[in-house]
């Protein structure tokens, strides 16, 4: 028996007891199981060296792709977006699309402008790209306004979308 299985062992031991005694819910702190702590005796391997190769081979974690520049409100909207994903806000407008593990596309003009033969609704994934989703431009949100009723719905569709999507690729 491991240690991990003495731990998790001990965890169905605790919960069944509480269970019996009518607990149906239970606090737990599960941030120690995220990664290893800082000196009990782990270590990280260390990183390759990076090679120029190397440093080309590397993919972005998102790219969002949109048919024109922003308006200097939507702009905001997009840097604001991923700096709650905690990436960087890499769009693309035109031009040759950089390697990236996942594209962002917002609004329907740019799906048409970058995939022209397929298109989906918001929220959604492009049938014959796995790592292409779609969801709503900051631009609908800026020509409506940005505090409409309307428009608070649909952010939060995209919230959830693109939280979504980074869980989904694994990407953080």
């Amino acid at each position: 028996m491991t240690a991990r299985d003495f731990i998790l062992c001990g965890l169905e031991a605790e919960l069944k007891l509480l269970r019996t005694l009518g607990e149906r819910t239970v606090e737990a702190d599960v941030s120690a199981f995220r990664r290893p702590a800082a000196g009990i005796g782990f270590r990280r391997p260390a990183p390759p060296p990076v090679t120029p190769a190397a440093e080309r081979a590397r993919k972005l974690p998102v790219v969002f792709l949109h048919h024109a520049p922003f308006s200097p409100q939507a702009e905001e909207i997009v840097r604001k977006i991923a700096g709650a994903l905690k990436v960087e806000p890499v769009v693309v407008s035109g031009g040759v699309l950089p390697e990236a593990k996942v594209y962002v596309v917002l609004g329907s003009e740019a799906n048409r402008k970058f995939f022209p033969d397929e298109r989906v609704g918001p929220g959604s994934y492009l049938p014959h790209h796995a790592n292409v989703y779609v969801t709503y431009s900051p631009e609908l949100f800026v020509r409506i306004g940005v505090n409409a009723p309307e428009v608070q719905s649909r952010k939060r569709e995209m919230w959830t979308g693109l939280k979504g999507v980074m869980q989904r690729h694994e990407i953080q």
